[in-house]
């Protein structure tokens, strides 16, 4: 399952930083299928040479902080001015605080 995948992924890291070379290539990997998505969103929306914001999500990018620092490596390379960060508040987690907010404020 996803949730099973996921508890790898610090195993995964701590073998990339111990040198284990099919850790590496398993990050490696990943991040280049990030930034084919992210290039072809970039590309057919105009945005390679404008400065713009790309928010992250997932706790991938937290489990595993070198996909983060890579992949913002290289979505500097297709979009230089591009502002990488994480997502600070899952989505599903803000439309909760979203609806919590708008029921205490029309029940007022």
């Amino acid at each position: 399952a996803r949730e099973e995948i996921a508890a790898l992924a610090p195993l995964v890291q701590q073998a990339a930083d111990h040198g284990d070379e099919a850790a590496q290539t398993i990050i490696d990997d990943a991040v280049r299928e990030f930034m084919r998505a992210v290039e072809s969103v970039i590309g057919g929306l105009g945005l390679a040479g404008e400065n713009f914001r790309l928010v992250l999500s997932g706790g991938l990018w937290k489990a595993v902080p070198v996909i983060h620092q890579d992949f913002e490596k290289l979505a500097k390379k297709i979009a230089p001015w591009v502002r990488v960060h994480r997502l600070a508040v899952e989505p599903a987690r803000r439309a909760v605080q979203l609806a919590i907010e708008h029921i205490w404020n029309t029940s007022s």
